[in-house]
């Protein structure tokens, strides 16, 4: 067990108790923290930012999934759409891309991810959908979780354009968003992190280290939202997501 093992393992808790409650992020924080403070390759550090993701999303989709209504006919399409922008992402990756201009992209992606936090986040707030959507609203998202998963799957998670589109255009509460996001997400991880973890073989001992710290910050984190005690967690997400970003940009 090396220093960086631990420290990614305790980063995963902070990670994934910021994205639960913010529908996205927790990927990219991860992501980011290993690229400035881990050796390795790219393809390393994306499978295990994969692998938390996923054991954040199984843990906290199935907490939103108990008080939440959702329309599975739009998670089915949505999961159709995201799957094969997942499927082009892992054929891109192959090809071993500049890991310079990836993480410019990430960093790109936390810099913007800061401003939706600051400035939009809580301006978009509705009540939970419960009438059905229209066919035009579902071709739309299936489109939108399509191009969301291509640079999800290069890049990290882009979850928390997704709750802006659908807050914004799906008029769905906050919270309802961000359970689609990750219900309709976990198959797509599934397959994604089995492929990657076979394509590039971490150790054991990192994942389960990344595995057992996204599960506590999801599970936290996700309680801690429904506690509405998460104003001041926002705000120094916000500072940490700043400064990673400016230092992987310039």
């Amino acid at each position: 067990m090396t220093t960086e093992m631990i420290l990614s393992g305790l980063f995963s808790i902070f990670s994934s108790f910021f994205g639960t409650f913010a529908g996205g992020g927790s990927a990219v924080l991860l992501l980011s923290f290993f690229l400035l403070t881990a050796q390795g390759s790219y393809l390393l550090f994306i499978t295990l930012t994969k692998v938390s993701t996923l054991a954040l999303a199984l843990v906290s989709g199935n907490l939103h999934r108990k008080v939440t209504h959702l329309d599975w006919k739009l998670c089915f399409w949505m999961m159709l759409g995201g799957g094969t922008g997942v499927i082009l992402s892992m054929y891109l990756l192959q090809y071993h891309l500049d890991q310079e201009l990836l993480k410019k992209v990430v960093a790109v992606t936390l810099l913007s991810l800061c401003v939706y936090q600051a400035f939009f986040a809580q301006k978009i707030l509705h009540p939970q959908r419960t009438n059905p959507f229209r066919l035009k609203e579902v071709l739309v998202t299936m489109l939108v979780f399509f191009l969301l998963n291509i640079i999800h799957g290069i890049s990290g998670g882009m979850g928390f354009l997704f709750i802006a589109y659908s807050a914004s255009f799906l008029r769905m509460s906050y919270t309802q968003a961000i359970a689609y996001s990750m219900i309709s997400g976990i198959p797509i991880l599934v397959i994604q992190t089995l492929y990657l973890v076979n394509l590039s073989r971490p150790s054991t001992l990192w994942m389960l280290l990344v595995v057992l710290g996204s599960i506590l910050g999801a599970y936290f984190g996700t309680k801690f939202q429904y506690l509405k005690g998460d104003v001041w967690v926002k705000k120094a997400s916000v500072v940490m997501m700043l400064v990673l970003g400016v230092t992987m940009l310039f």
